[in-house]
């Protein structure tokens, strides 16, 4: 028997919530009816759990009884079999294969990279060409992960990519939300665009992978491990095609998610001048004016509360979905096999019975640790478990650098008629966001 839940409209559901409303229905499910609760997707009933203990349960004890959902399913007609969407032993097989580029030993020899990159869009910003934050944000993150692990300069194809990306984000996040699909193999507009785009990024990756065959040169990043590994039990190389949905994976996961967080990140401390003083006080002080270094990061302790803060309020990674193979139990609730188990970070983190103040933004809340360590699975902003992001040291080193060579120079000023509103897709955008990058000096 299924947990009470806000069952909805007879035939659809809890589906307008869910297009209209949906962050403010989730941090509504456990206030109403506690840590397990039923929603409808029109006619198919799905779980929803929030409490670290449950969550520890599907994501890490009982984790091999859970596979990705039906959203996980939809995001294939992106990424293809990637990592981020591969179940069982052939994900655990590619897991494996690029962990080590993930490695912290690895991870501090792209400093350097993600330095000059953030270094190049700053210059232009001291030149006066600068366009939209989320949009000078969403440029930078793919020029780093296209230089630090694929090593490839795709600046000529950065507006296609960029924008065959937001698409591709957009439809898949409306295909997760509608009951009844038709096949993507019938030619309607909306299929037709969709491979349009995919074939757009493909044809961008595809030139990638040509010109590393052809050159001579030793590299030693992710694009090239993929290239020349072998997987042990057959000998054998990974397919162009399973190469390409790797770094796919890799492209998508690798910009948006972190593109969106600078993005908040610089919106709150606009916000808060307070705390955004304290930060600008910290970078002058460790870096006394000089590009970051790894040893650096370990010292920007005040900035790397803030980013831990800005995930806590604005997950990217806002919704994470299971199904499970078995029957199990959950909550003292017996499901069915095949059922949809959803959890979300943003109303976990908002949750008052573990976070003090949940809407505020209090960076000294992690200054310690003892916050993020009193409950376990009460912070998920990368995730839990086997699965959990593999990326996620990547991705903090990333801000760490970014966040503190702007702001080693410019003021974020918020526009004071702005209506700045979380916008849940794939990953949690900033919509409505109008942020001026004001100079320190002016020479």
């Amino acid at each position: 028997m299924f947990p009470p839940g806000k069952y909805g409209h007879p035939i659809t559901g809890n589906l307008q919530d869910l297009k209209t409303r949906v962050l403010d229905f989730f941090c509504e499910q456990q206030e109403t009816y506690g840590d397990v609760s039923t929603i409808r997707f029109s006619v198919r009933k799905v779980l929803y759990i929030q409490h670290p203990d449950l969550i520890q349960y599907v994501l890490q004890e009982n984790n091999k009884n859970y596979t990705k959902s039906l959203r996980y399913e939809q995001l294939k007609y992106l990424l293809g079999n990637g990592l981020l969407t591969s179940e069982g032993e052939f994900w655990l097989r590619q897991r494996r294969l690029i962990q080590p580029a993930f490695h912290k030993q690895k991870l501090a020899q792209l400093v350097t990279d993600m330095a000059t990159c953030t270094g190049n869009m700053i210059f232009k910003w001291e030149q006066g060409s600068y366009s939209q934050l989320t949009s000078e944000m969403m440029m930078l993150t793919l020029d780093i992960v296209s230089s630090t692990l694929l090593h490839a300069n795709v600046k000529n194809n950065a507006a296609i990519l960029s924008e065959a990306l937001s698409f591709l984000l957009k439809s898949v996040n409306i295909r997760t939300r509608t009951p009844i699909l038709l096949p993507i193999w019938i030619p309607i507009p909306e299929h037709q665009k969709i491979k349009k785009a995919v074939k757009a990024i493909n044809e961008v990756l595809d030139a990638v992978f040509e010109q590393r065959r052809s050159d001579s040169n030793q590299h030693h990043d992710l694009l090239s491990m993929l290239m020349e590994s072998k997987y042990e039990d057959t000998g054998e190389s990974m397919s162009n095609k399973q190469l390409r949905d790797e770094v796919m994976t890799i492209f998508v996961a690798g910009h948006e998610t972190t593109a969106n967080a600078l993005s908040w990140a610089l919106f709150l401390l606009a916000k808060h001048p307070e705390k955004l003083s304290k930060c600008k006080n910290e970078v002058r002080q460790v870096l006394n004016g000089r590009t970051p270094e790894f040893n650096d990061l370990t010292n920007l302790k005040y900035l790397t509360n803030v980013i831990e803060e800005t995930l806590r309020i604005y997950p990217p990674a806002w919704i994470i979905g299971r199904k499970n193979i078995k029957p199990d139990t959950i909550g003292n609730y017996a499901i069915p096999a095949g059922t949809n188990v959803l959890i979300s970070p943003y109303a976990l983190h908002r949750d008052k019975r573990f976070w003090e103040n949940p809407e505020a933004f209090i960076p000294e809340r992690f200054e310690t640790g003892e916050t993020v360590r009193k409950v376990k699975n009460m912070y998920l902003p990368f995730g839990a478990g086997p699965r959990i992001c593999i990326g996620n040291n990547f991705a903090m080193m990333e801000m760490q650098i970014v966040l503190a060579m702007i702001l080693a120079k410019f003021t974020p000023v918020l526009n004071s008629a702005a209506q700045v509103v979380p916008e849940p897709l794939i990953t949690l955008r900033p919509k409505g966001l109008e942020i001026t990058m004001k100079p320190d000096f002016v020479n």
